[in-house]
């Protein structure tokens, strides 16, 4: 049935031989305390939902609500949010500076979770937990910007954006207006296909709106706790929404200099032929029609309207406090280590190894980044024997850098004795 794919479109997210361990993965009781206090919040947060739902919402509900729970366990199990303790001082001093200066937050029992993730990013998770993805820290400019983004995911709890866009869903997918739409295109003959689209379109673009609200929404009531703690960092605010605009763009890459050098040796012939590709020269971008604007489905969508909206609404002038930013630098001294070892947690195992290419082109004799270049090799050409490869290498794509397409193209294009040959060059030091 058409309304069911509707409704599953919208609800799909070692050890090192240096002496330095970047992080600590194993912390089982850091877990078990978080595995608790999500249950509880569940528990109690589900009960309270419940509420006026009719019995075909409800069953609904509780099934997505289980699901979410089951991968959120799953995400604490497999080590992704983790202690720190430069970085878990520093969420402990803004959370305690937000909570001293707005009486709706004193007391709360929020909790600031660090997270491994590939993406710049943050999160609510709708059960009092406000998640940051280490990429986000190493690209936000101090700590007053990680201070508004902290207050936005505060204000996307405290409006119970989660929650009520799941219910406002479900209602939406269960209406008889949409169920009457999937039945008048069920019925047709031809150009069912199209119309399915059609109507999967307005969804999109109806989603589109609703989210901007939520951030719009989450802005303000996030700007409010925000100044009222840092009134002399106003402007930091509107910053972090052009840091968000241009977060996806990328400003390194590799060429083939870079592979040759890293590659390249007395013991190893570096082969250029293994970077070649048609699959990305010969796309054609005309041969596939975009059915929905792909800008419009980012996670922070539509910045320079935020942007707009929040300078206006409160009267935000570009002038702002002197920043010393030295702290908030010195705290993330090694977030690119921390960083590349997170997607081998992760075990995005081709993404881990570029990134680490990027830093170790800077810097060849850095035997941390040389060793995770082995490492990641070594997972690689394992995914390889288990013909597994695609689930830990992405495959090329023209939305991909250069350099990370030729990587993609380099790792596949070799054959098992290269690989191996090329393994044993980067036996650990």
């Amino acid at each position: 049935m058409i309304i069911m794919f509707l409704i599953a479109f919208f609800f799909v997210e070692f050890s090192f031989s240096q002496n330095t361990v970047i992080i600590d993965t194993t912390n089982h009781i850091y877990r078990n305390s978080l595995k608790e206090f999500y249950t509880t919040q569940t528990l109690k947060n589900q009960v309270s939902l419940e509420v006026g739902m009719s019995r075909k919402i409800r069953n609904q509900f509780e099934e997505m609500y289980l699901d979410n729970k089951k991968d959120f366990i799953s995400l604490i199990d497999k080590g992704v949010f983790f202690e720190s303790k430069n970085y878990n001082s520093l969420f402990e001093t803004i959370f305690e500076r937000l909570k001293n200066n707005n009486s709706e937050l004193a007391g709360s029992d929020m909790k600031l979770l660090l997270a491994f993730s590939d993406e710049s990013n943050a999160y609510n998770n709708g059960e009092n937990i406000v998640v940051i993805n280490l990429p986000l820290i190493r690209d936000l400019k101090n700590e007053y910007q990680l201070a508004f983004v902290i207050s936005h995911e505060i204000a996307h709890q405290k409006l119970n954006h989660v929650h009520e866009g799941i219910v406002k869903k479900l209602n939406k997918f269960n209406s008889e207006e949409l169920t009457q739409k999937t039945k008048t295109i069920d019925k047709q003959k031809f150009n069912k296909g199209a119309l399915a689209s059609e109507l999967m379109k307005n969804l999109v673009y109806g989603d589109r709106r609703e989210s901007r609200k939520k951030e719009i929404a989450a802005d303000s009531l996030g700007y409010l706790y925000f100044s009222k703690a840092y009134a002399d960092f106003n402007l930091q605010a509107v910053e972090v929404l052009k840091i968000l605009k241009n977060i996806d763009v990328a400003t390194d890459s590799l060429d083939k200099s870079d592979f040759i050098k890293i590659f390249n040796n007395q013991n190893f012939k570096f082969n250029e032929e293994w970077l070649k590709s048609d699959l990305v020269n010969n796309y054609s971008y005309q041969k596939e029609k975009k059915k929905y604007d792909i800008d419009s489905l980012r996670t922070h969508p539509d910045c320079d309207v935020r942007i707009s909206v929040l300078t206006k609404t409160f009267n935000i002038k570009s002038i702002s406090k002197k920043i010393d930013s030295a702290s908030y630098e010195s705290s993330k001294k090694e977030i690119d280590k921390e960083y590349i070892f997170g997607l081998f947690v992760l075990e995005e195992y081709g993404k881990s190894l570029y990134n680490c290419m990027l830093k170790y082109k800077e810097n060849l004799a850095d035997t941390y980044y040389r060793n995770m270049i082995y490492e990641n090799l070594l997972k690689l050409r394992e995914s390889r024997m288990n013909y597994t490869l695609n689930k830990y290498l992405e495959t090329e794509n023209p939305n991909f850098s250069e350099g990370y397409n030729q990587l993609l193209n380099f790792i596949r294009n070799l054959r098992r004795n290269e690989l191996n040959e090329l393994i044993l060059n980067y036996i650990k030091l």
